[in-house]
């Protein structure tokens, strides 16, 4: 799962309150795991799934399209402009990710092997 409740909550900022009083944690985990799961979707067309460690900008994606979700179930579909934009380049970024013109880890290029050995020109080095 990528994202933390407490990162959840805290993307609310003021409104935390208001908008996560009927709201159990269970449900925010349920809705993490969801985001998560969507995420890896695009992912694993190029990476192998798990991530190994941690990615900060997976992690924030997740948040982000969590709290579009929050907004959408629990307020409504009342969601604030500032989270719909955040929420569109999110998902064009996951595209883009896809795709390959983003990349979240190195990837082995043929051309670090190459310039990783020592290059000998003839028998006297």
């Amino acid at each position: 799962m990528y994202g933390t409740i407490e990162n959840l909550k805290d993307s609310f900022g003021s409104k935390k309150d208001l908008l996560l009083q009927d709201i159990t944690d269970e449900q925010l985990i349920m809705m993490l795991e969801d985001q998560s799961s969507y995420i890896d979707s695009f992912l694993q067309v190029r990476y192998d799934l798990p991530l190994p460690g941690t990615n900060a900008m997976i992690n924030r994606f997740c948040i982000i399209l969590s709290k579009a979700e929050c907004y959408r179930l629990f307020a409504s579909n009342d969601i604030p402009e500032a989270v719909k934009e955040q929420e569109k380049q999110v998902l064009k970024d996951l595209v883009k990710i896809q795709k390959g013109e983003i990349l979240i880890m190195k990837e082995d290029a043929l051309d670090d092997d190459i310039s990783s050995k020592p290059v000998y020109f003839g028998d006297w080095l």
